[in-house]
C-alpha cells in the first residue's frame, strides 16, 4: 500500500543520490524534510501508526481488548519515538511525544 510506495520512492532517490535535488525536493520533501538523516523513512511509521489504531478500533469489537491492545501499541510507539527522536526540531519531537501520551 501507501507505506510501501513511500518507502520505494525515498529509497530510489537515496540510492541515486537525488533526494536533495531541486526536483525531488519539490515533489517529495514533505515526506522527509522534517526528519533527521537517519529517519528519512519515519513518515511510514506515522502512517502505520494511524492505520494500526484504525484497524484495532474497527476490527476488534470487545472494548476491553480494544483498550488493552491500543495501550500496548501506544506504549511501544512511545518507546520507539523516545529512542529515535526522529524530527530535526526538538519542539516537534516534544509535540509528537505528547500526542502519543494523550
Amino acid at each position: 500500500g501507501l507505506p510501501f510506495l513511500i518507502f520505494c520512492i525515498l529509497r530510489h532517490h537515496i540510492r541515486r543520490g537525488t533526494l536533495h535535488s531541486t526536483s525531488a525536493m519539490y515533489q517529495w520533501s514533505f515526506l522527509h524534510a522534517a526528519y533527521e538523516a537517519d529517519y528519512k523513512y519515519w513518515e511510514i511509521m506515522l502512517i502505520l501508526r494511524r492505520l494500526s489504531i484504525a484497524l484495532i478500533t474497527t476490527a476488534i469489537e470487545e472494548p476491553m481488548l480494544q483498550a488493552a491492545i491500543t495501550i500496548i501499541l501506544l506504549t511501544a510507539l512511545l518507546a520507539a519515538h523516545s529512542f529515535a527522536r526522529p524530527y530535526i526540531s526538538l519542539h516537534v519531537d516534544a509535540l509528537d511525544f505528547l500526542s502519543l501520551c494523550c
